[in-house]
């Protein structure tokens, strides 16, 4: 891929990322001839060019992004297109994301002092986001960011706290508008008038932010149901236990920030960013409690350091041809077996008590979305995505009721496949399809009782392939 043919400006080094929407590549942007600066191109997916819905949505992100200049914000430094490629030239931070920290270090909290830090920078970034206008109008662009979760909070190496990922936000100068009763965001960090499928505004994400400070400080989630639709369920309701009851040893003043953040009624709430931003500045005083960049850089260099000794024994990557060979060799053994005595049962609708018969309906669009800026999926904490690599699909969710006389029943001879929405890296539905009749890895043309020793052999040959090669990159790397 080149960004520029004219004069060759971007020069692609590697992949570093993608979602559903987007993906991400690093790069080194020439200005000067002789003068290199590292950076980070995201571009909209190749086959979803042709997607005006998707293409609006990445154009709004990149129209929007140039405005923001903070540093709690990782800036934009170009738009533009080659090969019918639409691509942003991103500020690229060396480090982690919050969620990569917290699972490299194999520890899902950080001292209260120095969540109570993070989180203060994240308000900071959210405040200028919600209060920017534009300079040649003077009008506010009332941006609500709507994603606010840990993939999204980066962290350098140097401690800096940068926000990323506006693909999903929102704001008065965007082209492609939501559609009413349309969710947005991840499951587990939307606020109750967002799980509701009502207008939202920049408390919104002050909701977000003090989920993310009780999760940063309990290390339990605060919502997460058995499925994405007990998920929402629990984040309308918006049952908040005090932080003392989990955390003894919490600070009274950081109770009460953290309980405010999380009210059920937005009135109720932190009526701005900046206003949560000073009382956590506040408490870290009172608790007397200094926090620097460099105290926050240290964990970043630890996890850092963990994620350098696993890297040697991840000998097959995401994205090498090797792995695309397993899998396409796995999946031509893949055909629907008959085993009866291994059967399964389809996924059931949904029911919840009152709410009886109850589905999740999918999105029409269910393949797109915005990929983190540099980084790793969340999963660590959140079972119900564990094995998730895609973002969103940008259409967002609908949630609907459907009554039991409404469904029609499935033929009785023939294994319907059931649609089974999962949540993805963005929060959206990523649609996994499972039969009534298990999957059997046998060719057409094997006997059953011959296809495990068979495939034996073929997965022994490929792990033996795997490790040679693999071994062989990193010998002559």
């Amino acid at each position: 891929m080149e960004a520029d043919k004219k004069d060759q400006k971007y020069k692609i080094l590697k992949k570093l990322d993608a979602g559903g929407m987007a993906e991400v590549f690093l790069a080194e942007m020439e200005t000067v001839k002789g003068f290199k600066k590292t950076v980070a191109i995201k571009r909209i997916r190749p086959n979803l060019i042709k997607e005006e819905k998707f293409v609006k949505m990445f154009m709004d992100e990149a129209r929007l992004s140039l405005f923001l200049q903070h540093a709690n914000i990782a800036s934009v430094f170009d738009v533009g297109m080659s090969e019918k490629h639409f691509f942003i030239v991103m500020e690229y931070v060396e480090g982690l994301n919050l969620k990569s920290v917290l699972e490299l270090l194999q520890n899902p909290t950080l001292p209260p002092h120095m969540a109570v830090f993070v989180m203060q920078n994240v308000c900071e970034a959210l405040h200028y986001a919600h209060t920017l206008r534009d300079s040649s109008t003077g009008e506010p662009f009332h941006i609500v960011h709507r994603d606010i979760s840990p993939p999204n909070i980066l962290i350098s190496k140097a401690g800096e706290i940068k926000l990323v990922d506006f693909g999903l936000a929102k704001a008065s100068s965007q082209g492609e508008k939501s559609e009413p009763g349309v969710i947005k965001g991840k499951y587990s960090y939307l606020s109750p008038e967002a799980a509701a499928g009502l207008e939202v505004d920049h408390r919104t994400d002050i909701f977000a932010a003090g989920i993310i400070l009780f999760e940063l400080i309990t290390g339990r989630r605060l919502f997460l149901g058995e499925n994405n639709y007990e998920t929402v369920l629990q984040v309308k309701e918006a049952r908040v236990p005090r932080l003392s009851t989990l955390v003894p040893s919490v600070h009274p003043e950081l109770e009460r920030i953290v309980a405010k953040a999380l009210e059920r009624d937005p009135e109720k709430r932190f009526q701005s960013a900046s206003d949560m931003g000073d009382d956590l500045t506040k408490v870290l005083f009172t608790m007397g409690k200094a926090v620097t960049k460099r105290d926050i850089a240290g964990y970043v260099l630890d996890a850092l350091e963990v994620k350098k000794r696993q890297e040697p024994s991840m000998l097959i990557s995401r994205d090498s041809l090797l792995k695309e060979f397993i899998e396409d060799e796995i999946n031509q053994l893949i055909s629907i077996g008959e085993m009866d005595e291994l059967a399964q049962p389809g996924a059931a609708p949904i029911d919840l008590g009152g709410l009886a018969g109850a589905e999740l309906l999918k999105p029409e669009h269910s393949t797109a979305g915005g990929a983190p800026l540099g980084a790793d999926i969340l999963n660590d904490m959140d079972p119900a995505i564990h094995d998730s690599d895609e973002t969103a699909p940008a259409s967002g969710l609908s949630l609907a009721l459907v009554e039991p006389e409404q469904r029609s029943a499935p033929a009785a001879a023939t294994p319907t496949p059931v649609v089974a929405p999962r949540e993805s890296d963005s929060g959206q539905v990523v649609p996994s399809y499972r039969t009534s009749t298990p999957i059997s890895f046998a060719r057409q043309d094997v006997a059953p009782e011959d296809a495990g020793g068979i495939l034996k052999w073929i997965l022994l040959v490929i792990v033996l392939l795997g490790v040679a090669s693999g071994a062989l990159f990193f010998i002559l790397r």
